[in-house]
């Protein structure tokens, strides 16, 4: 008890107090917070035993000097650091970079807005560049007169003055009125565009004016530089037959011995390449009718320009009414004519011919053509009755044999056009056998359309007429819907009664339930006529799977659906006004019912 606590981590003097927790403690030291690590800190040391905590150091700190002791930011912030160009107050006295009169590391920025080297004014000493075209290298101050970035990249005091109408080095004198300027060249003035010019070259950075070319060009040897009428007059031109003195020697076409392009012109007045004498060489046509080209000398016997054409003996005799070939025949009597054609008489305009062609050079007469006719196809060529009568035409129910073949209508197996027609004598819809196809009824009571087959049972016109399969089953000592049972119900059909069943429909289907254990299935319709809908009520002893449809009475399928025998359907309030039949299948056995909707 009578030592002196120290720092050692012990208790020495046996007071229960360990160093910093001691206050008699001895040999304690300053601690400072430099967390940046640059030997400076942001506050008072702390007096203790040991390291407070990370970051704290007990030598080599400068307390109160460190305006940023981050690790990661601070390193070099402190007020013993150098003011330096980098965007922070480095020697925390609240002025950054340009700001701060002690910062180092400035440079020279130059504007060269259009980046050829040359700045328009003085450099701006900064941290980093003033703005937009700023350099801080490779620029020389006061050299540039025009630092427009699309125009002056290439303008300044230290370029070349060239041929392109700009002030290239900034003297004041642009192309040709700058003694200095490289790349004129000679420029000839050759008005018609020859190659030749009428007098010096001209040295000019540009054309001096219409007409003048710097290459291309001899001086001094045109005569006629005018450009409608010179282009090709000069001394080095040839003589041609233009009715021109082309090459300046005062003679003109056949006038010059030198000329050239003459040629040989052959009288042809009628125009058919053949002539009647010898040929006249010369420039241009020696008078009217006159060819160089094309034309056979001594050939021809009509050079009459209204008449002779087309007559000559090279001619080939055509079926014209003309002697062509100058042999004194004209066509069919001339055995050479050609074009002539083959002649199918067709009075009745059909394209069938009843003999055959006739070669000739126009129609041997009236009813004859020469094309789209077939010979020998024809059996009747009238022109009031056979316009459609020929072995090519389709035999149509139309009373006529229109094929040629002996058969008419029913009679030939190859007619179109006939139609389905049903025996219903009872006028009601529904036939007692199969169609008869015919070209037209086969007699009274036949009808080709509304009809359907093998559904009536009683066609006698006075009595069936509401008598067939789709007819609803009625107290009239009649079979009327044709099941063979007369006003009383099967066991697979049973027709509701609207007077009946129209008052309470759960009343009914009691009464089909209690029907139903005898019966293998019952069928009710509720109502029966109808002006709406149909309520189908099916019931059997036997719950099994059928398939119930509903058709209109031309057979269509108005309605299908699969369900079991003890269902109720409801369906038909789109039906249009008319009868129709309910057909319920169960294990293979039918079942139906007729619907009228009213």
């Amino acid at each position: 008890k009578g030592a002196q606590e120290v720092c050692n981590g012990i208790d020495d003097d046996c007071d229960g107090l360990v160093d910093n927790d001691d206050p008699s403690v001895s040999g304690r030291t300053n601690w400072y917070l430099d967390a940046d690590d640059d030997g400076y800190s942001t506050g008072p040391a702390v007096l203790s035993c040991s390291s407070p905590g990370k970051g704290y150091k007990n030598s080599g700190v400068i307390g109160y000097e460190d305006c940023n002791d981050h690790p990661s930011t601070g390193g070099r912030v402190n007020k013993g650091a150098q003011e330096v160009c980098n965007g922070i107050d480095d020697d925390c006295d609240g002025l950054v970079d340009n700001d701060d009169p002690s910062v180092s590391g400035r440079t020279n920025w130059y504007l060269d807005k259009d980046d050829d080297g040359y700045s328009t004014g003085p450099a701006v000493l900064s941290c980093s560049s003033p703005g937009k075209g700023y350099k801080n290298s490779g620029v020389i101050a006061y050299e540039d007169c025009n630092d427009d970035p699309s125009t002056g990249g290439r303008v300044n005091k230290g370029a070349q003055e060239v041929c392109n109408g700009i002030d290239d080095d900034c003297d004041g004198l642009v192309d040709n009125d700058d003694p200095s300027v490289s790349g004129r060249t000679n420029w000839y003035l050759d008005a018609d565009d020859d190659g030749y010019s009428t007098g010096p070259a001209v040295l000019s950075c540009s054309s001096p004016g219409k007409g003048y070319k710097n290459s291309g060009v001899i001086a001094y040897e045109d005569c006629n530089d005018d450009p409608s009428t010179g282009g090709r007059i000069n001394k080095g031109a040839q003589e041609v037959c233009n009715g021109i003195d082309d090459d300046c020697d005062g003679l003109v076409d056949n006038d010059d011995p030198s000329v050239s392009g003459r040629t040989n012109w052959y009288l042809d007045a009628d125009d058919d390449g053949y002539s009647t004498g010898p040929a006249v060489l010369s420039c241009s046509s020696p008078g009217k009718g006159y060819k160089n080209s094309g034309v056979i000398a001594y050939e021809d016997c009509n050079d009459d320009p209204s008449t002779g054409g087309r007559i000559n003996k090279g001619a080939q005799e055509v079926c014209n009414g003309i002697d062509d070939d100058c042999d004194g025949l004209v066509d069919n009597d001339d055995p050479s004519v050609t074009g002539r054609t083959n002649w199918y008489l067709d009075a009745d305009d059909d394209g069938y011919s009843t003999g055959p062609a006739v070669l000739s050079c126009s129609s041997p007469g009236a009813g004859y053509k020469n094309s789209g006719v077939l010979a020998y196809e024809d059996c009747n060529d009238d022109p009031s009755t056979g316009g459609r009568v020929n072995k090519g035409a389709q035999e149509v129910c139309n009373g006529i044999d229109d094929d040629c073949d002996g058969l008419i209508d029913n009679d030939d197996p190859s007619v179109s056009g006939r139609t389905n027609w049903y025996l219903d004598a009872d006028d009601d819809g529904y036939s007692t056998g199969p169609a008869v196809l015919s070209c037209s009824s086969p007699g009274a009571g036949y009808k080709n359309s509304g009809v359907i087959a093998y559904e009536d049972c009683d066609d006698n016109p006075s009595t069936g007429g509401r008598v067939n399969k789709g007819a609803q089953e009625e107290l009239n000592g009649k079979d009327d819907n044709c099941n063979g049972i007369v006003d009383e119900e099967t066991s697979a059909t049973q027709v509701l009664s609207l007077s009946t069943y129209m008052k309470d429909l759960n009343a009914t289907v009691q009464n089909i339930q209690a029907e139903a254990s005898s019966k293998s299935i019952i069928l009710k319709a509720f109502p029966n006529p109808t002006k709406s809908y149909f309520t189908l009520i099916m019931k059997s002893i036997v719950d099994e799977k059928v398939q119930v449809k509903v058709y209109d009475m031309a057979g269509r399928e108005m309605f299908i659906a699969n369900g079991s025998t003890n269902e109720t359907y409801t369906f038909g309030e789109k039906f249009s006004k008319g009868s129709y039949v309910v057909r319920v299948v169960q294990a293979g056995k039918p079942a139906t019912i007729s619907l009228i909707k009213q």
